[in-house]
């Protein structure tokens, strides 16, 4: 998924220590949205699914971050959840793993910290940031080396499918994406199916 499709919901009663946070998640792309309190998160969960929740652990209202992510658990058992807390202690980190939560950081946390830790706690629900660019780039150095073990020249392989050695070329180096139909026609002229093509991209 691209950051840009993963919503991100920050709970955090303090305005400054919520800005940043936010501005740290927002520079890569993610979707973020701000709850002050834990009832003002139930109520915004209630309405958007949110594919990560960080959350201080200690809140404004009747419950902490630790029971807001146990009520919030029952209903939404696929989101990540990572508590963020100026006071860490052995028996509340006890707790938020057996609450499941993904991760358990100490305030203040670096830009790099909490970056990888929203990386790590996404890819534990199977979900992996890879960009277009990164995407391409794997499909077209498994194209290369499937065209190279053939003993094709780029020519050879543009004729085959009906594009020109250009396309071909393009889609190699990652410039270009291949739509589903070259790659399948590409795909043809290596005779296999499209999965076997694409295996391990």
């Amino acid at each position: 998924m691209k950051p840009q499709q993963i919503k991100i919901l920050v709970v955090d009663p303090e305005a400054a220590s919520a800005a940043k946070t936010t501005e740290v998640l927002s520079t890569q792309g993610y979707q973020v949205d701000v709850a002050r309190s834990s009832d003002d998160a139930l109520s915004k969960t209630a309405a958007t699914i949110y594919h990560l929740i960080i959350t201080e652990m200690n809140l404004n209202g009747p419950m902490g971050g630790l029971d807001m992510v146990r009520q919030f658990r029952d209903t939404h058992r696929h989101t990540c959840a990572i508590v963020l807390t100026s006071d860490p202690s052995l028996a509340s980190a006890v707790q938020a793993i057996q609450l499941g939560v993904c991760d358990y950081l100490s305030k203040p946390v670096q830009d790099d910290s909490l970056l990888e830790s929203v990386n790590r706690s996404l890819s534990r629900r199977g979900i992996y940031l890879t960009s277009e660019a990164t995407i391409n780039k794997s499909i077209g150095a498994r194209l290369r080396q499937l065209r190279r073990e053939m003993g094709l020249t780029t020519q050879q392989l543009a004729n085959r499918v009906g594009v020109t050695q250009s396309q071909i070329s393009q889609v190699e180096t990652g410039r270009s994406a291949a739509s589903v139909v070259t790659l399948y026609k590409i795909a043809q002229a290596f005779e296999m199916s499209l999965g076997e093509m694409l295996q391990g991209v």
